[in-house]
């Protein structure tokens, strides 16, 4: 995160125009993946965590996501949302791990109808049991993460590529080098209009 605020400080100080994310070659292909893609990677994440394992909190995942299908694409607040509320649930999961027994929640004691229903489950000791425990928790912090500093490239993209006209979400992923420089070009004019 710091790294992160540091490069915000950065930007806002200097101010200078990015053209290069329509570069061709392999890193701007993967950049252009992942700024018209993030979404979906979340969402992927997302049915995942909610399928591990089915339970009320799984299907809160589920009625998020339906609800973040009808947003838009440059909207932040599912990778915010999930990843606080995925925080939330990291931090239940370990405070049933530390105290589920004096709780009487885990399997077999008085309450553990409720840990099964909550979907909180006793993890496998050792390191293999707590990756698959939290596999699907981890997966939607990233894929949040992710999504949330795809937002800066975005930003950063020519105006000629993020046209509001159209009906249809543009997905500018193979772009010939022509092409790379005919929208610089165009993008060095609208600036100095400006």
């Amino acid at each position: 995160m710091q790294l992160y605020s540091y490069e915000r400080r950065q930007s806002k100080q200097t101010r200078q125009v990015y053209l290069d994310q329509l570069e061709p070659g392999p890193l701007g292909f993967i950049k252009r993946f992942l700024i018209w893609h993030s979404q979906k990677i979340l969402f992927i994440a997302l049915f995942y965590a909610s399928l591990t394992p089915i339970s009320a909190f799984g299907f809160l995942y589920l009625l998020g996501l339906i609800f973040c299908s009808i947003l838009p694409k440059t909207s932040s607040i599912p990778s915010k949302s999930f990843l606080v509320y995925t925080g939330f649930l990291v931090t239940a999961e370990y405070l049933f791990q530390m105290w589920g027994e004096q709780a009487k929640m885990f399997p077999g004691q008085k309450y553990s109808y409720v840990s099964l229903f909550l979907g909180f489950r006793l993890y496998s000791p050792g390191f293999w049991g707590l990756e698959s425990g939290l596999r699907g928790k981890v997966l939607v912090i990233v894929a949040c993460t992710l999504q949330y500093n795809v937002f800066r490239w975005l930003e950063r993209m020519p105006n000629i590529v993020l046209s509001k006209e159209q009906l249809e979400e543009p997905c500018p992923l193979f772009v010939s080098t022509e092409d790379a420089f005919d929208d610089v070009t165009i993008c060095n004019e609208e600036s100095n209009l400006s």
